[in-house]
């Protein structure tokens, strides 16, 4: 079985080369691709590793289909996707085998994951369906990946992992979370939880104007793709943008900026207007 790891770069830091070398042991090849405007040089001289600079920002979706397609042509069995920032466990393609090996309808598995050090995640030693995982971390079936046309272009950044779930789900590929394996995922350096009697009852996401765009106009999208199909989920899906909303009205800042964007990503939603727009 071969395996390769995708890395998708966005105007990385240091941290990179910690990410690359956790992994790096793990598997046959590792492919960097890089949707930054500059090429970056900092990276660690390894025969396994292969940078591939698209030299402009062509999204999360696209710069992941340009791996799987390195990875194919390579040979690649299995692919685990990462971000630039993500430090995985020493055995986690170990882990991930052991669930894997014997169960061809699995299509893809992730781990646990706990949003900083100070995050007290339980371990259990179990395995469950689930229905999406994000994609720092993701172990993708290059096959099942083939089977369901790769992730979506047009959707640039924001609900790539979740659609993607959900179209494995709907074309009876197993998607599973192997507790016992747990990660770091930042979801951002603004981010924070609001608690009441020290239990959290939402996380504040602080994500730039930008984002919220992509955020409303996806959720749209993905929701109403799925609602027929997965209606359990997708149907809630369709309201995460007036949430979102709410979110950055109450607790957010730049607030102004922050609600046109969300309303203009609505409209280009309800208009057909997708692919990078901001």
């Amino acid at each position: 079985m071969k395996i390769s790891a995708i890395i998708v770069l966005y105007n990385p830091s240091e941290i990179l080369n910690k990410c690359i070398e956790a992994i790096v042991n793990q598997v046959d090849k590792v492919f960097l691709v890089d949707n930054s405007n500059h090429k970056y040089d900092g990276i660690i001289d390894n025969s396994r590793i292969t940078y591939v600079p698209l030299n402009e920002n062509r999204g999360i979706a696209n710069a992941l289909n340009v791996g799987f397609e390195l990875s194919i042509k390579w040979g690649a069995d299995w692919v685990i996707c990462l971000d630039q920032d993500s430090i995985v466990p020493s055995d986690i393609i170990e882990h991930f085998n052991s669930i894997v090996e014997c169960d061809e309808s699995i299509g893809m598995v992730g781990p646990n994951y706990k949003k900083n050090e100070d995050d007290i995640v339980k371990e259990i030693d179990s395995v469950e369906n689930v229905d999406s995982i994000i994609t720092s971390g993701s172990y993708v079936r290059v096959n099942a990946y083939v089977s369901v046309g790769g992730f979506k272009d047009l959707l640039f950044i924001d609900s790539v992992d979740t659609e993607f779930s959900w179209n494995l789900i709907t074309n009876k590929w197993n998607v599973l979370q192997v507790n016992s394996v747990v990660m770091e995922h930042h979801l951002g350096h603004n981010a924070y939880d609001i608690k009441i009697f020290g239990r959290r009852l939402i996380t504040v996401t602080n994500h730039n104007r930008i984002r919220c765009y992509y955020i409303a106009r996806n959720s749209l999208f993905v929701g109403h793709l799925y609602k027929s199909k997965l209606p359990k989920y997708a149907k809630p899906y369709c309201n995460k943008w007036l949430k979102h909303l709410i979110k950055v009205i109450l607790f957010e800042d730049d607030k102004i900026r922050k609600c046109v964007s969300i309303f203009k990503g609505v409209t280009d939603y309800h208009n057909n207007r997708m692919g990078k727009v901001l």
